[in-house]
């Protein structure tokens, strides 16, 4: 993957070397070695690989239409607070 300005946040540019995803919506709670899925899948943007773990880990709600706000997937990257740069 090419990185632009319009692909910052991507995996490589996650800012720590565990990836924590968590659910409050369904309590799921979720880590990984930053370094090791860059190895097994590349980089990809943060958006995709949040809604591969929520799909992994069995989330139900990930596939919700965009407007159903009470059942869309709650899953947070729970550790980068205000983001990638």
């Amino acid at each position: 993957m090419t990185i632009t300005p319009s692909t910052k946040a991507v995996l490589s540019r996650y800012p720590a070397a565990k990836i924590i995803v968590t659910c409050e919506k369904c309590g799921m709670r979720a880590k990984y070695d930053k370094a090791e899925m860059l190895a097994a899948g590349g980089d990809r943007a943060l958006t995709l690989l949040l809604e591969e773990i929520a799909r992994h880990k069995g989330c139900q709600r990930i596939d919700a239409k965009p407007f159903d706000v009470k059942n869309i997937c709650g899953a947070i990257y729970a550790n980068i607070g205000g983001g990638c740069d």
